[in-house]
C-alpha cells in the first residue's frame, strides 16, 4: 500500500467521523437496529465518491446538488423518528417499505448532498490514483469508522430490551442524536458553516456512544439453575449393627385380591344358569337336571 492509498484511507476515516454520518447511523440503528447499518451506509457513500472520481462524472459538478439540501431534510427525518421513539415508550415499528430508512440509499443521498473538506481532498487525489482504487481505499476508511459505529449503536439498542441500564443509555444516545441532527440540519438550511466544529462534534458523539456501550453491561443469562438431586446416604453411614429399612411391598386392593372359586366361575352372581351356555337350558322340563 502506497502513501497515496494510505492517505485515501485516512481521508475516508476522517470523513466517517463527520457528525452528520454518525448521527444518521446512530439514529437509524435506534429505529431499526442492525449490525450492517454502518457498513451499508459507508458502501453507499463510498460508491458516490468512486463515481465522482471518474472524469465523465464531471458533468455532475454543473448540477448544484447542495441547493436541494437533501442531507438536511434526511437529518430532520432521523431526528423526528428518534424523538418520536423517545416520547413514546413502546412506539410501533416504522413501516418496512419506507425507502429512506434504507442505510445504503441513505449513504448515497448523503454523498450527493454534502461536500466536506475530506471528500473534496479525496477527489483531488483522482489525478494520482485510478478512480476505482481511490474509491476502494476511501470506502475502506469509512467502513472502519461507520461500521464500528453502527455495530455499537445496534448492540446497545438490542441490549435495551433486557437491561434497565442499557435502556437508559440508549435513551441518552437518542437525545444526543436528536440534538446533533437538529443543529446540523438547521445550520445547513440557514447557511451557517460548521466545518470548524465538525471533527470535535463527531469525536464527541463517537466517544459518547463508546462510553454508553461500556456503561450498559451484558444481561445475565436467563438459563434456570438445575435442581440438586437428593443425596442418598450410603449404608455405611448408618449406625453400627443397624440395617437399612426394607421397602414394603404394595398390597393388592380388596377387589383384586379376592380369590375366585371354581364352582362360581360360570354362574352369575345371585344364582341362575350360566350366561351364554345352551347346555344348561332346560330339556323339555325347564330344569337343568332334567
Amino acid at each position: 500500500m502506497t502513501g497515496l492509498e494510505l492517505l485515501a484511507v485516512a481521508l475516508g476515516m476522517r470523513h466517517g467521523v463527520d457528525p452528520d454520518h454518525l448521527a444518521a447511523v446512530d439514529g437509524l440503528s435506534r429505529v431499526r437496529p442492525s449490525p450492517l447499518n454502518g457498513v451499508l451506509f459507508a458502501l453507499g457513500h463510498g460508491g458516490v465518491v468512486t463515481l465522482l472520481a471518474f472524469p465523465a462524472a464531471s458533468l455532475l459538478g454543473r448540477v448544484d446538488l447542495e441547493a436541494l439540501h437533501l442531507p438536511a431534510f434526511l437529518l430532520l427525518l432521523v431526528a423526528a423518528l428518534n424523538l418520536y421513539r423517545l416520547l413514546k415508550p413502546t412506539p410501533p415499528t416504522p413501516p418496512k417499505g419506507l425507502p429512506l430508512l434504507n442505510p445504503l440509499l441513505l449513504g448515497v443521498l448523503f454523498g450527493l448532498g454534502f461536500e466536506t473538506a475530506s471528500q473534496l481532498s479525496a477527489l483531488a487525489l483522482s489525478a494520482e490514483l485510478s478512480p476505482l482504487r481511490l474509491g476502494a481505499f476511501f470506502t475502506l476508511g469509512m467502513l472502519l469508522v461507520d461500521g464500528v459505529d453502527g455495530l455499537l449503536a445496534s448492540r446497545l439498542q438490542n441490549l435495551a430490551k433486557d437491561s434497565r441500564r442499557a435502556e437508559e443509555a440508549s435513551r441518552l444516545l437518542g437525545w444526543a442524536v436528536v440534538a446533533v441532527a437538529l443543529v446540523l440540519a438547521l445550520a445547513e438550511l440557514g447557511g451557517v458553516d460548521l466545518e470548524a466544529f465538525a471533527l470535535p462534534l463527531g469525536l464527541g458523539l463517537f466517544g459518547l456512544l463508546g462510553s454508553l456501550r461500556l456503561y450498559a453491561p451484558r444481561p445475565a443469562s436467563a438459563t434456570p439453575t438445575p435442581r440438586p438431586r437428593p443425596r442418598r446416604e450410603p449404608a455405611s453411614a448408618l449406625p453400627r449393627g443397624q440395617t437399612p429399612p426394607r421397602r414394603p411391598r404394595p398390597r393388592p386392593s380388596p377387589s383384586s385380591g379376592k380369590p375366585r372359586r371354581w364352582w362360581t366361575s360360570g354362574f352369575p352372581r345371585g344364582g341362575g344358569t350360566p350366561s351364554g351356555s345352551s347346555a344348561w337350558k332346560g330339556r323339555g322340563t325347564g330344569s337343568w337336571w332334567g
